[in-house]
């Protein structure tokens, strides 16, 4: 998982080199434009703009950076809860997590089959909503309860 966290670091400076080298580019060909007066009082107002961090081809290439730090965040708090439960003799030490449903609560859940009981439909019908709710319903009475998505060694 610390893949994925250097993954977006990784895009993070090749967005940056890569702005840096247009910026560059850029910056050139303004240097022979540069011929009249009026043109630098532009260019001044040009460079007050460059404060802003939205406007910078670097952050365009980006998500937004509170959306990188929550996945950074959210990131390295499942790979301490995983050590944590995997950890036989100061933690929980069960021998399987399965990530994939760590986080869902169950209203996500319920959700989740909705959608694919509606066949992926971003608009389905109502019909077909009551429908599902009727079989999620029936199917989950006649189920067998499992609790969490971790099982105990035995």
């Amino acid at each position: 998982m610390l893949d994925f966290v250097n993954y977006f670091h990784d895009w993070k400076e090749e967005a940056k080199t890569s702005a840096a080298n247009m910026t560059g580019v850029n910056n050139d060909d303004d240097d022979d434009d540069d011929d009249d007066d009026d043109d630098d009082d532009d260019d001044d107002d040009d460079d007050d703009d460059d404060d802003d961090d939205d406007d910078t081809p670097a952050a365009k290439r980006l998500p937004a950076a509170p959306t990188i730090l929550g996945i950074e965040m959210s990131t390295y708090g499942v790979i301490g809860a995983i050590k944590f439960l995997l950890d036989k003799e100061n933690g929980a030490g069960l021998g399987f997590v399965n990530p994939r449903i760590f986080c869902q609560d169950p209203l996500e859940q319920y959700f989740s089959k909705q959608q694919a009981g509606c066949g992926g439909s971003t608009n389905p019908y109502v019909a077909q909503i009551l429908n599902k709710q009727r079989t999620i319903h029936v199917s989950g009475q006649m189920s067998v309860k499992r609790w969490g998505n971790t099982e105990v060694d035995v």
